[in-house]
């Protein structure tokens, strides 16, 4: 069949055909740029058609750029909201069913070896899942300067996870019977769940390369099939019996199902891509290993804070006050999941960002609107806090429900350090959102391990909120210090 010419609008604007929205088409498609012809792909990004013919100059169903922005972000938002609100839900249910398996202590070691292993994740991803949205964003916006080292970026990603999840999981093995205050169940279930970083490292590159082409709805149905099979196994738990080691095993099948699902989603939802093995050249690799280190210590140094809470508490305080605390930051991330899905919606869109397209003001007026909302979230759940720690969790967290009136409030500042971080990210100074986080954690950390020698979960919970406060005033101090211009997404 003869592929007949067709003109799209610049990537700036907007239109729709035939019902589909193709703001977010890609070179996986049978992309439409203005003067030029592409066929569909044999294989990722494997040949880009020179333009023929002169640009044409005249559109049919122009729409203003603004509108296909805002379409963009909201419907992204729509799919990573749905995504979060899913996998919170499902992960709370989980959670719950924990809770009433292995009792508040169990809890408070189940939390403490997810702790462990998230820690490991973020330290073994390396930031290189940022690394590869922004890069496969640039090269959808400029297909001829960086499609052509795409292949070899995702291999150098994929190879560089799997080797330092092997170093983690081998230290791990190694380290972990030295660890204080733990049961000896903690260690073979410590073990076990480490395991999880393999399959990790396969679905962050699958997912990665979904949100970089706005593949939200794809990304919705990933995240749904992980946190179905951890809650499925959550219930088995709670019905069959099972101790920690079989919780943690448990975690390692729910993420070798996600693996999977997010493999059969980058072929179904991203055609012509196959995973096919490129070996990556030097500079593809320590192009990586540079960008990525960054982007790692900002990602590490900001779950290490995040779960310094249940960290300390596990250490100082003992189980059962790490599982109170536990309990409450639950509610708390699931509060989260609205900014989270606005700036993880953002990312691919700002990554691709043309100076004069009306973005940084429609920007800046949904920040506004967020901010508030999170003010209202913090007082809806100030006021609720006992009924939403008795219905999720059962009798035994009253505990809980006095930490989380007070970790609520962590929210507003939550949000505004999301927004300062995120456009550091974006601007390519990943390095100083990095330094900042550094700050954070000696601050935050030093205030919430004093705190909780005196007051204990309470002040577990005062260390919390004190700590963003901190975050957000040497965010805007590093922020206001950067009289360079910022550096190019993508470089």
């Amino acid at each position: 069949m003869k592929l007949r010419p067709r003109l799209i609008l610049p990537p700036s604007s907007f239109l729709l055909e035939e019902g589909r929205d193709n703001a977010a088409a890609t070179p996986f498609c049978k992309t439409r740029t203005v003067g030029r012809i592409v066929p569909p792909l044999p294989h990722y990004f494997a040949k880009l058609h020179k333009p023929v013919g002169k640009p044409s100059t005249h559109f049919n169903g122009f729409r203003p750029a603004r509108d296909g922005w805002l379409r963009r972000v909201g419907l992204s938002s729509l799919w990573l909201l749905a995504a979060r609100l899913a996998g919170q839900a499902l992960g709370l249910l989980f959670t719950a069913a924990i809770a009433r398996s292995l009792g508040q202590a169990g809890l408070g070691q189940f939390a403490f070896i997810s702790a462990v292993v998230l820690i490991g994740n973020a330290a073994t991803t390396f930031g290189l899942d940022t690394l590869l949205i922004r890069d496969v964003a640039a090269a959808r916006a400029a297909p001829d300067e960086t499609a052509s080292s795409v292949p070899q970026t995702i291999s150098a990603v994929l190879l560089i996870q799997l080797t330092l999840a092997a170093v983690f999981v081998a230290g791990l093995w190694l380290l972990a019977p030295r660890l204080p205050n733990q049961s000896p169940d903690t260690l073979p279930a410590l073990r076990l769940a480490a395991l999880a970083l393999f399959p990790l490292a396969f679905s962050t590159v699958d997912s990665a390369l979904l949100r970089a082409h706005e593949r939200m709805g794809h990304f919705l149905v990933f995240t749904l099939v992980t946190a179905t099979a951890l809650a499925l196994g959550g219930l088995v738990l709670a019905i069959g019996g099972g101790g920690l080691t079989a919780a943690a095993g448990v975690f390692v099948v729910a993420q070798v199902a996600g693996a999977l699902a997010a493999a059969g989603l980058a072929r179904r939802g991203l055609p012509g891509f196959r995973r096919r093995w490129v070996w990556p050249s030097s500079p593809v690799l320590g192009r990586a290993l540079r960008l990525g280190a960054g982007l790692a210590a900002l990602m590490l140094l900001s779950l290490l804070y995040q779960r310094s809470g249940v960290l300390l508490l596990s250490l100082l305080e003992g189980d059962a006050a790490a599982g109170a605390y536990s309990a409450a930051a639950r509610v708390v991330e699931a509060l989260k999941m609205l900014p989270a899905a606005f700036f993880g919606a953002m990312f691919p869109i700002l990554a691709q960002r043309r100076r004069g397209d009306g973005s940084g003001r429609v920007y800046r007026r949904a920040f506004a609107a967020l901010l508030a909302v999170a003010v209202l979230l913090a007082a809806l759940t100030t006021a609720l806090a006992g009924p939403i720690m008795a219905l999720l969790f059962g009798p035994g967290y009253e505990s809980a429900a006095g930490a989380l009136r007070l970790m609520a409030w962590s929210l507003p500042p939550t949000v505004v350090a999301f927004k300062l971080s995120f456009d550091l990210v974006v601007a390519g100074r990943e390095r100083a959102a990095a330094v900042s986080m550094a700050l954070t954690l000696l601050i935050g950390g030093g205030l919430t391990a004093w705190l909780i020698g005196g007051y204990g979960l309470t002040g577990a919970a005062l260390g919390l909120v004190a700590g963003e406060v901190a975050q957000v005033a040497i965010l805007k101090s590093v922020a206001n210090s950067g009289n360079r211009q910022p550096l190019e997404v993508g470089r």
